[in-house]
């Protein structure tokens, strides 16, 4: 186990390690072992990340901060003017040498500069006084640039702190250790692994990355996360894929542009040459990089004197030393070497054709139909390893290579749509708007109007659902199967814009998708397509049976893509089909690279891990949604932060949740995403219904179920019974009842039916009511659904109230409020608390957001005396005394207000 013992010492350890012993350094602290530690690595290894994060777990201690600033950096004692500016007032508690010295330094009385020495002293003077009070942590990043004068100061201070309650957390990027900081104990940043590189370039670069080129990138940012944040925000997923296109038009930071162009310029021209072999080169093979050198007629000594640049490095791979070199290296040459270095490069690949098609295509000049059509050929390999991006990349190149103009226009319109999957709109719109459509096939029309339409739905354009059903009717002769999944997406969009979208909505373009309805017969987009225009072109009684039947061909076919079947399966309230179909829309966009995709599913799947009481998974699901769009420049979904809001809302209108949301739009609610407007009002449904407004619950359910929106009106049906049934209006549920009835009928499905007999419990005598609650109980808890359940047991336990069985009640109650509470759902957590102590027990006092607001040592502390370690063996874990485990075992469990271990397994939230 690693420990900073006392004395100077100088430890390497990992992050989480590294986050744990500067914990320990300020627990320490706290019962008055103080100490100062300097924390060291290169440039943006994550220093200050490391004491903000620690920074944070300091709540209860006084914070002091400082930066140095090379600008500022010959201003005396500007430092220790950042770190004691706060607590100047303290100063005349000192001893009046020191307080002279201390004021004089921070320019408060005029004199000359005092001697560091005994400002040190009198810093020492200053945070004793302060710690009497509560423990002292101050937080110095970027020491190298501290002035001189500050810097000795506080190394005296540093070296004094033993017997304090005062913790000193230096961080510094210079290589050698600071004089004036000298004895303080060292603790250096670990770089991160290439398994935690990995992990950090996932996040931040989204899309699928060939795994050589992976690895290649990996290895090149050396473990510094500064550098991975670099490359991927930089850097666009097409230009990495597959590695294929080295992107000429990078923002990279201006030094080290400079520093790269003048290292190439000063680079005789056969080391530059072996430079840009090694830039066009994507997967840094070493052996292909000697081959091409050879091949080339370079000197042998040519890797050597590109090594000398100090621009790469020759290892188990070509590596330059930042990711970005490899494309400035590549922008500096002119059009003419690079065609030549990819001539060289396609003799010299082996074992990978696809790399070897690419390099061949590039280097050629002019159009070769048998070119562009084994360039083509090879985007199915490139596909498997780099995805969509590296096919649209194989596609543009086959394209530009054509001969025949029919040829040409089908493969930039084939690139075209692959680009506008990718998430690369630009690029797809840039290629529809460079064909000439006077000499293109009679399906370009058609195909180039979908590419555009398709572009206009992910990046929410109102018009979006109009254009691609145009689309659809364009390509219903031509290709069929094609026409009806561009059908289902113009009513996905529909019902993305909901009732503000262009067009009158879902319903107004099922009725125009009506003529579609027999296009790709025996498909499973061809069924799905049918049965959805005939649930929502209106006239007569819904068909849920033969919307269930449509779901049920989707999720038996594995091709079958289709984001409108995911709504299907939340109309029908079939969990199994939602669970299954929206896995599988996810995956595949993650595998494939489709990042237009992926934000919707992203969304859809955030609404389920919601409902089943995943909270956690839901806001992930959300915040990646939302980072995704705004990177690729779509719009950001909006369903599930809405139905996050919907269930948190509290009903009191200021400060709500519903009406903080973003969707929400101004006066009128008007200026919200369409398709959130009718869940917004369900929500609102919901809080009030919760509160105990029943005729206002009652009014704004019977509206959204009157909408007839995809997913949201059937949802409406709960909320219409129970509020009905409380306003004493039960005849106004009887429709409710009919579609509750008829969506559990058609699918069977446990979530439906839990649904339907908590909505006939509520209108069934006492004699009948208990066994429908017990039934609606039995088939939640088989779907997972926990906030549905929880909304029975609610129900459940008021009825058993009322039937003077307190008792009985108080399990269904208790189970309820640990649910709402952890989800947030603040008017329900009201409710059955206060229903809770109408039975004679008392409820626990939670605000929504006590199960989270456990501090990080907290929650390790408590997981770890779950396990059922006693507080010494906690502390050798964590770096603490048992002092400070009992210390925060206190704090606890005051805020999950239980009094012993015993009882903490019950009350942790689930992490």
């Amino acid at each position: 186990m690693l420990r900073i013992r006392s004395g100077p010492t100088r430890t390497t350890i990992g992050l989480q390690d590294q986050r744990a012993a500067l914990i320990a350094v300020i627990d320490r602290a706290r019962e008055g072992s103080g100490r100062a530690v300097m924390v060291r690595g290169p440039r943006g290894s994550g220093k200050t990340h490391l004491l903000e994060a620690v920074a944070a777990q300091t709540a209860e201690c006084m914070m002091l901060r400082a930066s140095g600033v090379e600008v500022e950096s010959g201003i005396a004692y500007g430092t220790v003017q950042q770190l004691c500016g706060p607590v100047e007032h303290r100063i005349a508690e000192l001893p009046r040498p020191q307080a002279e010295a201390l004021a004089t330094a921070l320019a408060l009385t005029p004199g000359l500069a005092p001697e560091p020495s005994l400002v040190g002293l009198a810093l020492v003077s200053l945070l004793t006084n302060l710690a009497e009070e509560r423990p002292v942590v101050c937080v110095l990043d970027a020491a190298e640039w501290i002035d001189d004068s500050s810097a000795r100061a506080l190394g005296v201070a540093a070296r004094r702190l033993a017997g304090l309650r005062v913790a000193l957390l230096l961080a510094s990027s210079s290589p050698a250790t600071l004089a004036a900081f000298a004895g303080v104990d060292e603790m250096w940043i670990h770089p991160l692994s290439d398994a935690e590189a990995g992990a950090m370039l996932d996040l931040e670069l989204f899309g699928r990355l060939d795994p050589d080129v992976r690895d290649r990138v990996i290895a090149e940012t050396r473990g510094n996360p500064l550098v991975v944040r670099q490359l991927a925000r930089s850097t666009s997923s097409l230009a990495l894929a597959g590695g294929f296109r080295v992107d000429t038009t990078t923002w990279v930071d201006a030094a080290l542009d400079a520093r790269v162009t003048a290292r190439v310029g000063r680079a005789d021209d056969d080391a530059a040459f072996a430079l840009l072999l090694a830039a066009a080169e994507p997967l840094g093979d070493v052996a292909t990089f000697h081959r091409a050198v050879a091949a080339a007629g370079l000197p042998t000594a040519a890797p050597e004197a590109a090594v000398a640049t100090e621009l790469l490095t020759l290892e188990e791979r070509v590596l330059f030393r930042h990711p970005l070199m490899r494309h400035l290296v590549y922008r500096s040459a002119s059009e003419t070497q690079r065609r030549r270095a990819h001539a060289v490069l396609a003799t010299a690949v082996e074992n990978r054709a696809d790399h070897a098609a690419w390099h061949r295509a590039r280097a050629w000049t002019g159009q070769d139909e048998r070119l562009a059509a084994s360039t083509e050929r090879s985007r199915s390999q490139a596909e498997r390893a780099g995805g969509v991006a590296a096919a649209a990349a194989f596609l543009n190149m086959a394209a530009t290579l054509s001969e025949h103009p029919g040829e040409r226009s089908r493969r930039a319109l084939e690139a075209a749509r692959l680009h506008a999957r990718g998430g690369a709109f630009d690029d797809a719109l840039r290629l529809v708007a460079d064909l000439d459509h006077r000499l293109v096939g009679s399906t370009t029309p058609a195909t180039a109007y979908l590419v555009t339409a398709e572009v206009a739905a992910s990046i929410g354009h109102v018009d979006a659902a109009g254009d691609l059903l145009a689309a659809a009717h364009e390509l219903e002769v031509t290709d069929p199967v094609l026409s009806a999944s561009v059908a289902l997406a113009a009513l996905e969009a529909a019902a993305a814009a909901g009732r503000l979208g262009a067009g009158g909505g879902v319903l107004d373009v099922a009725r125009h998708a009506r003529s579609l309805a027999g296009s790709a017969a025996g498909t499973a987009a061809g069924g799905l397509l049918r049965a959805v225009v005939a649930r929502w072109s209106g006239g007569g009684t819904p068909d849920h049976a033969g919307l269930a039947r449509a779901l049920a061909a989707c999720r038996d076919d594995e091709s079958a893509v289709l984001p409108m079947a995911v709504r299907v399966a939340m109309e029908l309230r079939d969990e199994g089909a939602w669970v299954a179909l929206t896995q599988r829309q996810v995956d595949l966009a993650r595998r494939s690279g489709e990042l237009a995709r992926l934000p919707r599913a992203l969304d859809l799947q955030g609404c389920l891990h919601l409902l089943r009481g995943e909270v956690a998974l839901a806001a992930s699901s959300a915040e990646e949604a939302a980072a995704i769009a705004r990177r690729i420049g779509a719009a950001e979904p909006v369903l599930a932060p809405v139905l996050m809001a919907a269930w948190r809302s509290s009903g009191t209108g200021q400060d709500d949740a519903l009406e903080g949301c973003p969707s929400a739009g101004g006066p009128g609610r008007g200026g919200g995403p369409g398709g959130a407007e009718a869940l917004l009002d369900l929500g609102r449904a919901m809080a009030h219904t919760a509160s105990g407004r029943y005729e206002q619950a009652l009014c704004e359910a019977l509206r959204v179920l009157k909408l007839d929106e995809p997913f949201v009106s059937s949802w409406a049906v709960p909320e219409v019974v129970e509020a009905a049934v409380r306003a004493g209006r039960p005849d106004l549920a009887a429709h409710a009842i009919e579609v509750a009835r008829s969506v559990s009928d058609a699918t069977g499905s446990s979530w439906a039916l839990g649904v339907e007999h908590r909505c006939l419990a509520l209108l069934a005598d006492d004699g009948a009511a208990e066994a429908h609650f017990d039934a609606s109980v039995r088939h939640l808890v088989r779907a997972g659904m926990r906030l549905d359940l929880a909304r029975t047991q609610l129900l459940y336990g008021e009825w058993l109230r009322r039937q003077t069985r307190r008792v009985d009640a108080r399990t269904p109650l208790r189970q309820a409020l640990e649910v709402f509470e952890a989800a947030g759902a603040a008017a329900f957590a009201t409710r059955a608390s206060l229903e809770l102590r109408a039975t004679g027990e008392q409820a626990r006092r939670r605000t929504p957001d006590t199960l989270v607001d456990l501090t990080e040592r907290e929650a390790q502390v408590a997981a770890l005396a779950v396990e059922g370690l006693s507080n010494p063996e906690i502390g050798m874990q964590l770096f603490i005394s048992a002092r400070t485990v009992e210390y925060h075992l206190h704090k606890v469990f005051a805020k999950l207000g239980i009094t012993s271990r015993a009882q903490l397994r019950a009350a942790l939230p689930p992490r």
